[in-house]
């Protein structure tokens, strides 16, 4: 169905005069812009009136520079779809700024149909929500009465008020007369009727959302959807079930459900070995075959098997694990999954051509190909599996698709070249350790959404701005700042950051996860807001040039080998609420020579001051009313020469048996602990 007119912006007549009142505006510190036009279908006098209305600019000394790209009537060509350019440059925003956007029919003869798309473009230190007269105006075609109108504003708010905004927010309104329209009857079909049935074929319009449903009978499986049954033909468009799609002009009329049942062969053609799917005739690649001599290859998209051809569509778990000789591979079109641990050490590969329509990437897909320098993973899929990189040490680049949703633990481990990565806007999910050791990215980059920011290019916050989940090791800076609003630092956030030598923690932040300053060997020194409680396992592992560090009260646990070769580390003071110390918590801290307890420690393990040779001096606070088995049971504090007990003290327990100990420098030789005092030792001079 052809289009009878598209519409693009406002006429360009407006632009020079709205860019002098644009900045007659800012000149007297006025917040609101209001440019519009009307524009019509030429042939059929349908007339729509388009206005933009921006409120809410901060009237700030650096101006903006507002432009709209040049206007065009409607007309029945069909190949005007520009996009409408508005640029955003001005400084210290701490408004959010509003973009009204209204379709008016100002016909008195019939209806139309508009549809508004809308992208934020690049822009820093933005992120954007979208409200509309009707909750289906952004991205589909909208019908348009008599004397009506559709209407939806977007606000575009600044993620940091004291950071720059610079890039671009562009907009297309797309018109389609109403006599235009049509039903369009859209047939679903199982590919045998005795393995499933589908439903929701039927009547449609541009526009509407189409939801096609398989239902396998008794134990076969539903393997995909297809627009036909002939392999050499066709082209593959789900693998899932339901499959919802909005009509578009070119969408296909006709769409089977590929059904198998539990009979499949398995055979080996050429340098492959395929399960053949016999009904469906679909293939999935299984291995190589032994005669496989790797080098640059090009899997076919159709297989020949007899008198039957059979469509490749999945590439299966382990199908070309530890092919060493592989050097480049080229994925046909068609191929919708790769599966688990396919191109498992693939040490020599270093080019793979992955075509649109895959949707999913299994765990450890491309683990150790150590030799892959670049990667599009293609629109369309949604997910990355666990360590699906894991040690792609050559990867410089990847690109994600839009259609991006997740990103699992460690889906980029040991990446140690790769400098920068986008983060696509979908995205709302994404686990700890996803960028652990990629000791050269220096930035992040996206537009960010509800679920995650990204602070000053360096930071990946995630959780609406609560957990500050990856830190870019390779950025330089020497100093960082946590935004307000986060709570919690995740696992292994400041992994290998060697160029901080500070870090400053807000208050607020309650949780310092598992190794989340491990191997940041130029830090100094970091103050442990209040509130925090616990401090996970290895935490400061390796911060070797930590020198001091407070720990304050409300801290209940100190996890195993937090401080593990802290070796400048010189004096500690744990606090009173303090029950818990874990093993080897400061193992190897060579140059710790005194440690204040001041928490009645219910659990400490007996290695916890194990190796730490010059541990002179421990104070007991007041809160220390007994010492927990294994404190004195090992060699860890055979050194100590002064043993303090705070006032108040009602500690009641044995003196470590491996030296003579007096009371406050009497002569008398005790034993045990007797109340407030200073103990020392009399057998080391």
């Amino acid at each position: 169905m052809s289009l009878k007119a598209k519409l693009v912006s406002v006429i360009s007549a407006f632009v020079l005069i709205l860019t002098v009142a644009i900045v007659s505006v800012w000149a007297v510190s006025q917040a609101n812009v209001t440019m519009g036009g009307t524009v019509g279908f030429k042939a059929d006098n349908v007339y729509a009136k388009i206005s933009a209305e921006i409120t809410g600019m901060d009237p700030n000394p650096t101006l903006p520079t507002l432009i709209f790209s040049e206007g065009k009537d409607a007309s029945p060509v069909e190949d005007i779809e520009e996009w409408a350019d508005l640029s955003l440059v001005f400084a210290n925003s701490n408004t959010p700024i509003q973009l009204e956007i209204t379709v008016e029919n100002l016909s008195g003869e019939r209806a139309f149909y508009a549809k508004i798309d809308d992208q934020i473009g690049v822009v820093a230190n933005l992120t954007k929500t979208v409200t509309s007269s009707s909750q289906d105006a952004l991205g589909r075609y909208i019908e348009v009465p008599i004397s009506s109108s559709i209407s939806y504003t977007i606000t575009l708010s600044p993620t940091n008020p004291n950071k720059s905004v610079n890039g671009e927010y562009k907009y297309l309104i797309t018109l389609i007369d109403e006599s235009e329209t049509q039903d369009i009857e859209i047939q679903a079909n199982p590919n045998m009727e005795t393995l499933g049935s589908v439903s929701g074929g039927g009547t449609y319009a541009i526009g509407d959302t189409v939801t096609l449903t398989a239902t396998r009978s008794g134990s076969n499986s539903f393997l995909a959807w297809a627009t036909s049954t002939d392999p050499n033909t066709m082209e593959i468009l789900s693998t899932s079930t339901p499959y919802s799609f909005e009509l578009a002009e070119d969408s296909p009329t006709t769409y089977y459900a590929l059904f198998n049942s539990t009979t499949t062969t398995e055979q080996t053609f050429g340098d492959l070995v395929y399960t053949f799917y016999n009904e469906a005739k679909l293939a999935e690649i299984t291995g190589p075959d032994s005669s496989f001599q790797g080098g640059d290859f090009t899997i076919p998209s159709v297989v020949l098997s007899g008198e039957n051809s059979y469509k490749i569509y999945s590439i299966g778990s382990s199908a070309f694990y530890n092919c060493r000789r592989l050097t480049s591979i080229t994925i046909p079109e068609g191929v919708t999954s790769i599966g688990d641990s396919a191109f498992y050490y693939c040490g020599l590969l270093t080019s793979i051509t992955i075509p649109e329509g895959v949707t999913s990437i299994g765990d450890q897909a491309f683990y150790y190909c150590e030799r892959l320098t670049s990667i599009t993973i293609p629109e369309g899929a949604t997910s990355i599996g666990s360590e699906t990189f894991y040690c792609c040490k050559a990867l410089t680049s990847i690109t994600l698709p839009s259609t991006l949703t997740s990103i699992v633990s460690n889906a980029f481990y040991n990446c140690f070249s790769l400098t920068s990565i986008t983060i696509p806007e979908r995205v709302t999910s994404i686990l700890g350790n996803a960028f652990s050791t990629c000791s050269s990215l220096e930035a992040f980059y996206g537009n960010g959404n509800s679920y995650y920011t990204i602070n000053d290019n360096r930071a990946l916050i995630v959780d609406g701005g609560k957990t500050l989940l990856a830190y870019a090791p390779g950025n330089t800076e020497p100093s960082y700042s946590i935004p307000e609003g986060v709570t919690s630092i995740g696992d292994e956030a400041f992994y290998n950051c060697s160029s901080l030598t500070s870090i400053t923690i807000p208050e607020g932040v309650t949780s310092i996860s598992y190794s989340a300053f491990s191997n940041c060997s130029s830090l100094t020194s970091i103050t442990i807001p209040e509130g925090v409680t616990s401090i996970d396992n290895f935490a400061f592992d390796s911060c070797s040039g930590l020198t001091s560090i407070t720990i304050p009260e409300g801290v209940t646990s100190i996890g195993t080998l937090v401080f593990n070769f802290c070796s400048g580390l010189t004096s500690i003071t744990l606090p009173s609420t303090l029950t818990s110390i874990g093993s080897s918590a400061f193992y190897y801290c060579s140059s710790l020579t005194e440690i204040t307890i001041n928490g009645n420690i219910s659990t400490l393990e007996s290695d916890a001051f194990q190796h730490c040779t010059n541990l002179t001096k421990l104070t007991l606070g007041a809160e220390v009313t007994s010492l927990p088995d294994g404190l004195f049971g090992t060699d860890n504090l055979e050194n100590l020469i002064t043993i303090v007990v705070a006032e108040g003290s009602t500690l009641s327990a044995a003196l470590p048996t491996y030296g003579t100990w007096v009371k406050d420098g009497g002569s008398e030789t005790v034993k045990n602990f007797s109340g407030a005092g200073t103990y020392t030792r009399t057998d080391i001079q």
